[in-house]
């Protein structure tokens, strides 16, 4: 609802206001955090920059070519956007429809598209850097829930943001299941996540996947806390999910090879 756009706009900056602004590298607003296309509407990345004065990375959609995108941007102090990372992954139904002209011509679009042909798979970096900030990997929502995509790019990186917009499952258990794997990712990497979303829960999680600080579900807060230190290389880091998936079909290979060995022998044991 277009009526909602700045009412939305101002609570996140009231929110953010609540904070010391002097002592803050960045703020971190959810994916969509705003409604606006911030490509088209300098006036309101001017806004946001001149009340906050700090650097900001937050959620918008953005328009070119006819394409839309489902995108992260993130400010310098001036409001100079110093980074956009568009999303890779996008979710099937959610913002895009395989089939997607077959679909359009019954009248469906997806459920985000504003009545085009979904969202575009974006093809961006998604290593941010600005200033004095370490190097950080930028996840949108669904990204998370894939740890080779995370291991493919996090070598670069010495923390992860993931932001995320679960408002569309209600109070049910998806934003708790989303929530345990972005937790995984951090045990995984040996890196600190910081995870905001639209309703909750958003965190900061350590690199053991302990969470040092979170607004929980339906709540409405904001977290003021530094980002701790990575870990060294993990394992998983190195050989990711190849050697267990390995395991894994060995044992399966294992189970089928045997089974007809172990049924043998149970029944000569009835008998």
């Amino acid at each position: 609802k277009p009526e909602f756009a700045r009412k939305f706009l101002d609570r996140q900056l009231n929110l953010s206001k609540e904070s010391d602004l002097k002592d803050i590298d960045l703020v971190v607003w959810p994916e969509t955090a705003i409604s606006y296309l911030v490509g088209d509407d300098k006036e309101i990345v001017r806004h946001i920059s001149e009340t906050l004065g700090v650097p900001v990375l937050l959620g918008a959609r953005r328009l070119e070519a006819k394409k839309l995108y489902n995108s992260a941007f993130l400010f310098g102090r001036s409001g100079a956007i110093n980074n956009i990372y568009d999303k890779t992954i996008l979710v099937p139904f959610g913002e895009y429809i395989p089939f997607a002209k077959f679909f359009a011509k019954l009248g469906i679009f997806g459920l985000a598209s504003d009545g085009i042909l979904g969202f575009s798979v974006g093809k961006s970096k998604q290593i941010f850097g600005l200033e004095d900030l370490q190097s950080f990997m930028i996840l949108i929502c669904y990204e998370a829930i894939f740890p080779e995509k995370v291991n493919n790019m996090a070598n670069d990186a010495s923390w992860i943001v993931q932001i995320t917009n679960d408002a569309w499952f209600g109070d049910f258990n998806g934003p708790q299941q989303h929530f345990a794997l972005a937790r995984m990712r951090t045990i995984e990497q040996g890196l600190p996540l910081v995870r905001v979303a639209n309703t909750g829960i958003s965190a900061m999680i350590d690199p053991f996947g302990r969470v040092k600080g979170q607004i929980g579900l339906g709540r409405q807060g904001y977290i003021d806390l530094n980002v701790p230190e990575a870990l060294d290389d993990t394992i998983y880091s190195y050989v990711g999910a190849r050697i267990w998936n390995a395991v894994l079909l060995a044992v399966l290979l294992l189970t089928i090879l045997f089974f007809p060995i172990i049924t043998k022998f149970y029944e000569k044991r009835k008998n």
